[in-house]
C-alpha cells in the first residue's frame, strides 16, 4: 500500500474530526476525481504519475502528480484544434475520417497528425489516432475554452 506520508495537500481550513492522515489521502483522491473528470483512463495514468520510490527504500510513496495545462496548449494552428477536436469526438480517429470531419485538406490533417504525434498530444497506432491521457484534459479544457468542444 502506497504511503501518503509526505504528500501536503493543499485544502481549506475545516475543523472535523478526521486524522490528517485521512484527510490527505481524501484530498488527493478529490483533486484526482476533479482533474481526470471522470475519465478512468485519465485517472490511473495521473495515479502512476503520483507514485515513486526512494531509491533507499522499499516503501512507495504517493505526491501530487503534475499534468500539463491548457496554456501549453494556446498558440496552436487552427487547423490542430480542428483535428484534436475530431480526435477527442471519436475517440479513435482514422485519418480518412479525419479529413471528411473537418472539411480540411488530406494534406493539412496530415500535417496536423505529423506535429499533433511529434508534440504527444496524440498516441498513433498504425492508422488509429488518439488523444494521449496525459494531455486529455489541457486538450479537453482548451477546446472547451476555445468553444470547440461542448462537453
Amino acid at each position: 500500500m502506497p504511503s501518503f506520508e509526505r504528500l501536503v495537500v493543499p485544502r481549506q481550513v475545516r475543523t472535523s474530526p478526521v486524522s490528517e492522515e485521512k484527510r490527505t489521502k481524501r484530498d488527493f483522491y478529490r483533486i484526482l476525481r476533479d482533474y481526470s473528470e471522470g475519465n478512468p483512463g485519465v485517472a490511473l495514468q495521473s495515479w502512476r504519475d503520483s507514485l515513486y520510490r526512494r531509491p533507499d527504500g522499499q516503501t512507495i510513496y504517493v505526491r501530487l502528480f503534475s499534468g500539463p495545462t491548457a496554456g501549453q496548449l494556446e498558440d496552436l494552428p487552427a487547423t490542430f484544434y480542428f483535428v484534436l477536436r475530431t480526435v477527442v469526438q471519436l475517440d479513435l480517429a482514422v485519418e480518412e475520417d479525419l479529413v471528411s470531419c473537418t472539411d480540411l485538406s488530406p494534406a493539412e490533417v496530415a500535417d496536423a497528425l505529423r506535429a499533433t504525434r511529434v508534440h504527444g498530444y496524440i498516441d498513433g497506432n498504425g492508422h488509429l489516432f488518439e488523444i494521449d491521457l496525459h494531455w486529455y484534459s489541457a486538450i479537453i479544457r482548451i477546446l472547451r475554452r476555445k468553444h470547440l468542444l461542448l462537453l
